[in-house]
């Protein structure tokens, strides 16, 4: 067999263990934002997830490195849930004047009351992480910088 024919398979071979693994991590994400959602950060036990997820709990650690590195991912992923259903860019908030800041909090408010696992999680976890130990403590705060930081000057 020539090398060009390896090299093709190993790629190919790589290519399918990287979707499969994409694939995977949202299937866990998916799983853990909604226990997050229902039981918060604390409640929420990775033993189940992984359970839920088909997969056992060391599996679930390969994909995320830790209890707080998944709920960083959830995070995260809520906040790109966020924008793309209101079909928000990050650059359209320097832009964006009064009637925008409207728009875009109307659209908000109609993907949040489609997504009541969204909402959820946003607000247990903002009443969880009050603390600085907590590991979504600098979401919650780098959340309401960012907000005012987009909303004071289209306010003044």
């Amino acid at each position: 067999m020539h090398a060009d024919h390896l090299a093709f398979g190993l790629m190919a071979t790589t290519d399918s263990a990287q979707r499969s693994g994409e694939l995977a991590r949202a299937k866990i994400v998916g799983i853990a934002l909604e226990h997050f959602a229902r039981h918060g950060y604390r409640g929420s036990s990775l033993a189940r997830i992984a359970t839920e997820a088909g997969i056992s709990q060391s599996g679930l650690l390969h994909h995320f490195s830790s209890k707080a590195a998944l709920l960083q991912a959830v995070l995260g992923a809520r906040d790109l849930r966020d924008l793309a259903a209101t079909e928000t860019d990050l650059g359209d908030f320097a832009e964006m004047d009064f009637d925008g800041l409207l728009d875009f909090l109307v659209r908000i408010m109609r993907n949040n009351a489609a997504n009541r696992d969204l909402v959820q999680l946003a607000h247990l976890t903002t009443a969880e992480a009050t603390g600085p130990d907590h590991p979504a403590h600098e979401w919650v705060v780098g959340r309401l910088r960012f907000l005012r930081t987009c909303c004071a000057p289209v306010l003044r």
